[in-house]
């Protein structure tokens, strides 16, 4: 009972694969596809676009300021690190 069951169950799955118009795959065919390609490149100039923006955004803030610290010789492990300059960044 159980085999007969299985049987027909596997036979009626097998079935409905075969009578499907879209084959696997993200693509498929024809109209399909186009739409599938369409909305790819779509998404690429969203995000290609919303990069832009953003940049666009960040690039010229109007009240930056830049503090110079000098950063003294030091040893740490052992090792000698030479007096730097360092440029702390405020943004307001």
């Amino acid at each position: 009972m159980i085999k007969q069951t299985l049987l027909f169950s596997l036979v009626t799955f097998c079935l409905a694969a075969c009578a499907t118009t879209n084959p696997p795959g993200p693509e498929g065919t024809g109209e399909h596809k186009a739409g599938y390609y369409l909305g790819r490149s779509d998404a690429v100039k969203q995000q290609y676009w919303l990069l832009i923006h953003q940049q666009q955004r960040n690039t010229a803030p109007d009240n930056v300021r830049f503090y110079e610290i000098p950063v003294p010789e030091q040893t740490m492990d052992g090792v000698i690190l030479q007096p730097t300059t360092k440029y702390l960044r405020i943004e307001e």
